[in-house]
């Protein structure tokens, strides 16, 4: 398998688990450990060099990683019931 090959398939695992978790609208979710598998995969894909990444890249990560968390929060408060009565 080639290595392009191992991160598609690496990301796709990452996606079906993102897909789980917003199916248990996040709970039961051990967040470090996906963050953890998040981070392994993006700096393998770096390290590759086979994949291109602006200067800002570490932002870029840093941002994403932050909308998961925010994305995994919002989906566990709206499984839970207690949204605000407005929407939010």
């Amino acid at each position: 398998m080639s290595e392009l090959e191992r991160m598609l398939n690496e990301s796709n695992s990452l996606l079906r688990s993102a897909y789980q978790i917003a199916l248990r609208n996040g709970e039961k979710t051990n967040w470090d450990a996906f963050r953890g598998q998040l981070k392994k995969a993006l700096d393998a894909q770096k390290e590759s060099g086979l994949v291109q990444y602006t200067p800002s890249h570490r932002t870029w990560f840093a941002r994403l990683g932050s909308l998961l968390i925010r994305l995994g929060e919002r989906i566990a408060v709206i499984g839970s019931g207690k949204e605000e009565a407005h929407g939010r």
